[in-house]
């Protein structure tokens, strides 16, 4: 089986961002009526509760306050530091995060997956386009068409409808559709009329 675990907060929380982003207007104060006003309109043409939004915003800045990261300086003005997402960061994994969270990214095992005959984990990993940073090296390497053909049951295949196009396809997949080309098949598959053969 293999897992993937990782902390609960994946980055900044959108609460800190907001708040942030209307305190820079404000020189470091953030002002939760002046907030709410900017996006009533919209909200209410989103049917969102505009009001329930900013009680949010302040219950996380109640947060960081008790924390020491915001200061309350009356009811409807709070003093926020220039870098309260990175504090709010800080805070929650300071608090353990949201906790750990576990992910099951394939039942089988790397052994069981290598010989598999269908689409695993590893094979999407393997060809997947948005690539973790820790895959540049080791097994999650970027394949490299130029080098050859991998070994084993899969081949490049480059159709000649698109040049730049490059394919990692099972071997027993290119037979069995050369196999259907040279008998006609493909070319009636398209729509095509199939020539006649010279056999």
């Amino acid at each position: 089986m293999i897992v993937e675990a990782a902390p609960a907060v994946a980055g900044p929380s959108p609460s800190d961002r907001n708040i942030a982003i209307m305190a820079e207007d404000g020189a470091g104060i953030y002002q939760p009526r002046r907030h709410v006003e900017l996006i009533r309109e919209s909200f209410e043409r989103q049917g969102k509760d505009p009001e329930a939004f900013i009680r949010f915003r302040v219950r996380r800045l109640e947060a960081l306050r008790r924390a020491g990261h915001v200061e309350r300086i009356y009811a409807d003005h709070w003093r926020v530091p220039s870098d309260l997402v990175d504090r709010g960061i800080a805070y929650d994994l300071g608090r353990g995060g949201d906790g750990l969270r576990v992910r099951v990214l394939s039942t089988l095992g790397l052994e069981q997956q290598i010989g598999a005959n269908e689409v695993t984990w590893l094979d999407r990993s393997f060809l997947a386009t948005g690539r973790s940073p820790a895959m540049g090296t080791g097994f999650g390497r970027e394949p490299r068409p130029s080098s050859g053909a991998p070994s084993g049951s899969w081949k490049w295949l480059k159709p000649s409808a698109s040049p730049t196009a490059l394919f990692l396809v099972p071997r027993s997949l290119v037979a069995l559709w050369s196999a259907r080309k040279s008998s006609g098949w493909g070319r009636r598959g398209l729509g095509r009329a199939a020539a006649p053969s010279s056999r």
